[in-house]
């Protein structure tokens, strides 16, 4: 199915809400949800959607798929083969000419802008985006533009694997608010590791092994800590989303300038169609009732062996995230 196919089958994207102003251009705001994969990242993005005044759509993944370099942002593994090696030097090079991989780079525009029910701007996405000043920003403008024709004042974008690709995001989107979800590292490398199980297909081949999923862990950790203390971040820890996702709720509209909206958390499932794509099955269930859901995964996936492994691999990292969102 094409991209513009696509967009004709999917739920329309939210028009303009009622009794709200129409928005004059350049008065949208950015926001971004990052984390490690299976954070809480999704769940974090429901509830915010939920506020009249926020667009939101599926993970666009367009930083991440534009630059490129994920083994080594994501995992930073030693190549595995040659070729592998061969390839990181090249895309080194690549990232230093400020050039994109630029089939995926389109291939993301096209896709955003069919979650975001707008095939009539598909029009002003190249046929070759090769480098990645013009292609960022314009996606920037695109995103900016479906918000602001849809009556908000905020754009909503939710990819955790930008938290690798702040950098660039800081580059062409300087005023953008920053919302990093923080899981406990052995509950997150449990869920990872259980959902590549499950759903192999979807998910790096890198997910199956135990190291793989503490390494994805601790890159999520150490990218985190050197958003420390910059201007615009918002760290928020899973388990205090889950045990009181209102009160989290208030102080993330508190921090992006929104007013808070009594029933945002009750209203999540209402825009679960607008930000999950159909192929995405493992995300399911942020539309069950939210409690704290750590500790289990964790005794039943694994030996004792390998729950040793996993905390003598972690350090005092789960601690020193849980003192960030704290501070």
């Amino acid at each position: 199915m094409s991209a513009v196919d696509a967009a004709a089958t999917r739920s329309p994207a939210p028009g303009p809400v009622p009794g709200v102003a129409k928005v004059e251009r350049g008065a949208v705001r950015s926001v971004l949800v990052v984390g490690c994969p299976r954070s809480g990242t999704t769940l974090m993005q429901s509830i915010i959607a939920a506020h009249p005044e926020v667009f939101s759509s599926p993970e666009t993944h367009f930083f991440a798929d534009s630059v490129g370099q994920r083994s080594e942002r994501m995992f930073r593994m030693p190549a595995l083969s040659w070729r592998e090696r061969r390839s990181r030097v090249a895309h080194r090079c690549r990232v230093a000419m400020d050039l994109t991989q630029w089939r995926a780079c389109r291939r993301r525009l096209i896709e955003f802008l069919a979650d975001s029910d707008r095939p009539d701007l598909m029009a002003q996405v190249p046929a070759r985006p090769f480098m990645l000043d013009p292609a960022a920003r314009l996606y920037v403008s695109l995103g900016e533009r479906v918000a602001r024709d849809s009556g908000r004042t905020v754009w909503l974008e939710k990819t955790p694997d930008h938290l690798h690709y702040l950098d660039t995001v800081d580059r062409f989107m300087p005023e953008a608010k920053v919302v990093c979800v923080i899981r406990s590292g052995p509950d997150n490398i449990a869920s990872l590791y259980d959902v590549a199980r499950k759903y192999p297909d979807r998910w790096h081949p890198r997910y199956g092994t135990l190291d793989g999923c503490i390494n994805r862990w601790l890159c999520s950790a150490r990218d985190a800590m050197r958003q420390a203390g910059r201007p615009g971040r918002l760290f928020v820890s899973y388990e205090s989303l889950a045990s009181d996702p209102a009160k989290v709720a208030e102080a993330v509209c508190r921090f992006i300038g929104l007013d808070y909206r009594p029933g945002m958390v009750e209203a999540r499932g209402d825009v679960f169609d607008q930000i999950v794509r159909h192929r995405e099955p493992h995300k399911k269930n942020i539309q069950e009732k939210i409690a704290p859901r750590n500790g289990t995964k964790f005794q039943q996936l694994f030996t004792p062996e390998q729950r040793a492994h996993i905390h003598a691999r972690l350090g005092d990292w789960p601690q020193r995230l849980q003192e960030l969102c704290d501070h």
